[in-house]
């Protein structure tokens, strides 16, 4: 899967927008997997729903060919593919592409949509672990900034705007121009 078709930009947009999420299976590794779906040899392309059911097989492995099985299987199992259940899985892909660049401002968005849906299953549940671990790097610089304020103020300053930037939905942030503001006042009544 990480190569051919599967590398393909265009291939990967359409999987994205049908909602559709490649994940290579170890069979050697996950053999009741391999069990479950029947599999007798490498490599076997599947199309599984989130529930498990497996609904169709990879056979025409081209960029064109993967996209026009794709949207068959998708057609086959749409009646249980709620857009609010797509909306997630692509907020839920959209924020993991932006973890894995430590866009933080990208995941925070994302992880906003999730919340927005109202669904309170695994995805939601990832979702504000990731948003819990990415307050906690914003706490971190925050506490760093706070330690430098006095004696180099320039660079608390300039970690705070960074955190502005980047945590911008989380209350970090708005501690982030307050102690701006601070060092601001501090100067301008030092100079």
């Amino acid at each position: 899967m990480a190569r051919g078709a599967f590398s393909d930009d265009n291939v990967a947009k359409e999987l994205s927008n049908l909602g559709i999420i490649p994940v290579i299976v170890d069979g050697d590794v996950e053999k009741e997997a391999m069990g479950k779906y029947g599999v007798r040899g490498y490599p076997t392309i599947k199309f599984v729903s989130a529930s498990g059911e497996a609904f169709g097989d990879l056979r025409d492995r081209s960029a064109a060919g993967v996209i026009a099985q794709a949207k068959g299987a998708v057609e086959k199992i749409k009646p249980r593919f709620t857009k609010k259940y797509t909306k997630i899985l692509k907020a839920m892909m959209k924020m993991d592409k932006a973890l894995a660049k430590k866009n933080y401002k990208n995941a925070l968005k994302a992880i906003s949509a999730v919340e927005m849906t109202g669904h309170k299953g695994s995805d939601y549940k990832r979702a504000l672990g990731e948003k819990s671990k990415i307050q906690g790097m914003a706490k971190e610089q925050i506490a760093e900034a706070k330690k430098l304020m006095e004696s180099s103020p320039t660079k608390a300053k300039s970690i705070l705007k960074k955190v502005q930037k980047n945590f911008v939905g989380l209350p970090e942030a708005d501690e982030a121009k307050k102690l701006i503001d601070e060092i601001a006042a501090s100067e301008s009544s030092n100079g």
